[in-house]
């Protein structure tokens, strides 16, 4: 005989959906396509079973979406004098963010492009929806999501560590401009992010051979980019940066992808240590760091 904690484990769990829609004929026949498919759902013994929430206006679905309480959402094209696309990136910005499914009537590509510029995840002529088509939907945008969940965390968790590793991260573009720096960034660079991001990175670089550097990053064979810098700080000091620079990829249509990271690890008092220990004569420190790789 079954408990009932087995009997509960055997049930299916509900899927929340949120339907917005205005038109009546429209709900009808959606539910009766749901109720179809549960059916279905449980006659199979599915793990799960599509519980619907029918809003019909625009308003009324923007209450709904601050709650955060459905797992996808289907909405219509056409909304009072709104359409679902204004009522998904209004619902962007009061931070529910989806999935969302547009339902219409009318096979257009502009909607498309649209849908696809909002991160929709499907866009859905009514006349073709079947138990079928619902289900195999809802299935991908749930995946589909926990897999963006999934990236999300580890961004974040990438981000993280980013602000705290004791290095210069630098993100440069195309034309070697500083576009974002990390925490340690200023301090071991000797500036405050306002001075230095917008600038480029070369002007920074006390410099006899930039030109031998720069023509490396024009080359697409070369992936990873090192060499050390003498690195002048607003204050005149001069530093020794070991730099590590990969490419940055975001688009095919770019010319030298979407830009580069820099890495940089401050190794002045490290080369300082190596030349006292091992010179005592006073050799300039050009000459003391050239084992250490070709100075910019």
């Amino acid at each position: 005989m079954a408990t009932y904690a087995q009997e509960e484990s055997t049930r299916p769990s509900p899927i929340r959906l949120c339907f917005v829609e205005d038109n009546q004929t429209d709900v009808f026949v959606f539910n009766k396509l749901l109720n179809k498919l549960n059916a279905q759902a449980e006659k199979n013994k599915a793990p799960h079973i599509y519980t619907p929430t029918v809003i019909n206006t625009y308003d009324d679905a923007l209450k709904e979406m601050k709650k955060n309480d459905y797992d996808v959402y289907f909405i219509d094209f056409s909304l009072d004098k709104h359409t679902g696309l204004d009522l998904i990136q209004t619902a962007h910005h009061i931070g529910c963010h989806g999935p969302f499914i547009i339902l219409t009537h009318h096979d257009h590509k502009d909607y498309y492009d649209a849908s696809a510029a909002l991160g929709i995840y499907d866009y859905i002529i009514k006349t073709e929806l079947s138990p079928s088509v619902i289900d195999r939907t809802i299935t991908y945008a749930l995946n589909r999501k926990k897999i963006e969940n999934a990236l999300m965390l580890e961004k974040r968790c990438f981000n993280h560590v980013i602000s705290k590793i004791p290095y210069a991260i630098v993100q440069i573009d195309t034309d070697f401009n500083i576009q974002r720096l990390n925490n340690a960034a200023p301090h071991i660079l000797g500036y405050l992010d306002k001075d230095l991001e917008g600038g480029n990175i070369f002007d920074f670089f006390k410099s006899h051979d930039k030109k031998a550097i720069i023509d490396n990053f024009f080359d697409p064979n070369i992936e990873l980019i090192s060499f050390r810098s003498l690195w002048r700080t607003e204050s005149g000091e001069e530093r020794t940066i070991f730099w590590d620079c990969v490419r940055r990829y975001q688009g095919l249509d770019t010319p030298r992808g979407g830009g580069f990271v820099f890495i940089g690890k401050d190794m002045t008092q490290d080369i300082r240590i190596d030349y006292d220990e091992s010179d005592e004569d006073g050799d300039s420190l050009d000459s003391s760091a050239e084992g250490f790789g070709n100075l910019v």
